[in-house]
């Protein structure tokens, strides 16, 4: 994974780490047939004030196919959702989660973006290999 972590004001984020292929959390999360689910594990850490926010909102998977995926409904075993996407942090706290996404079988994973860092529009991006 290559890119700049996230640094706002109100919180620094980093991609932990990008989970291809995950096991759901129980059998009801489990992908469609012909989708895989990928578990993206990121860190946000407060900065500065209390903030509130949703994962699940904030972060996109693009794939090498050049599609964008949202967040699938659902978790993946091994890591939380935050508290079904939502995370409050405060200086110097950290909550860690994955965000699970379902994407077609045979589609490569060339980036994540997390909305909630933008730079002058543009929300943090970083490249998966």
């Amino acid at each position: 994974m290559t890119g700049v972590d996230c640094a706002t004001t109100a919180v620094n984020v980093k991609l932990v780490k990008v989970t291809d292929p995950s096991a759901p959390d129980n059998s009801l999360d489990a992908a469609s047939a012909g989708h895989r689910l990928i578990a993206v594990v990121l860190r946000i850490t407060g900065a500065s004030g209390t903030t509130s926010s949703d994962a699940n909102n904030s972060a996109v998977l693009i794939g090498a196919n050049g599609q964008t995926y949202q967040t699938a409904i659902g978790g993946v075993a091994g890591y939380t959702n935050f508290n079904s996407g939502d995370y409050t942090v405060s200086p110097g706290q950290s909550s860690v989660g994955a965000v699970a996404f379902q994407v077609p079988d045979g589609v490569k994973v060339s980036s994540v973006q997390f909305a909630g860092c933008q730079y002058s529009g543009t929300p943090a991006t970083w490249k998966v290999r």
